[in-house]
């Protein structure tokens, strides 16, 4: 008998083989998130205007910068010449995340990319 044609040994090589796969497809990184988080940390750097407009809804990330949260923000706004709705990235200190709520002013920066980058600049809680 050989040691390869044992069928422990079979299984235990398919099931570290698949534990390996399934390890490295949890931690391969959502690109939309990646690109948005990119822009976001970037806004300084790039050109681009500044508007106000009204908060209509936001949601937690998972992902923190320091001790902040990202959120996603839901926001309708003129970009190149078309009104829709658009999600952009904003931080959250932890202090300041019961003071979120619709209708708030939310300051944008936006590039005329195709697709426009977006981001959150600041946070109106009046």
């Amino acid at each position: 008998m050989s040691v390869f044609t044992e069928t422990p040994l079979i299984i235990g090589v398919i099931v570290s083989i698949l534990g390996i796969i399934l390890a490295f497809s949890t931690l391969k990184p959502n690109k939309d998130e990646v690109t948005t988080l990119r822009d976001w940390s970037s806004r300084e750097k790039w050109s681009g205007q500044i508007i106000e407009t009204s908060l209509e809804s936001w949601h937690q990330t998972d992902t923190k910068y320091g001790n902040d949260f990202l959120y996603d923000f839901t926001f309708t706004a003129t970009i190149n010449d078309t009104r829709k709705k658009y999600v952009a990235k904003g931080l959250v200190r932890p202090n300041e995340i019961h003071k979120i709520q619709k209708g708030l002013t939310l300051i944008i920066k936006y590039n005329a990319d195709n697709p426009p980058r977006i981001a959150v600049i600041a946070i109106d809680y009046k």
